[in-house]
């Protein structure tokens, strides 16, 4: 959660190329390690791959936001 408060902070301050990438590593990291299989795992991956989405169709990458 801690690389989700990250990056909303890169949004607010319009990084939005810094703000998905370390979300998605993020998620990526936690797929890899098994840690999605939970609820709660999935609950914090689902964040960090919303949050990458977000980050994305802000900067107008639409492709990008649905995928």
């Amino acid at each position: 959660m801690i690389v989700n408060s990250t990056a909303w902070t890169y949004q607010r301050q319009g990084r939005l190329d810094d703000a998905p990438r370390i979300a998605l590593r993020a998620a990526d990291d936690m797929k890899r390690a098994g840690h999605a299989s939970t609820a709660d795992g999935l609950k914090v991956w689902g964040a960090l791959t919303m949050s990458a989405a977000t980050s994305a169709a802000r900067s107008g990458d639409y492709e990008r936001a649905a995928a």
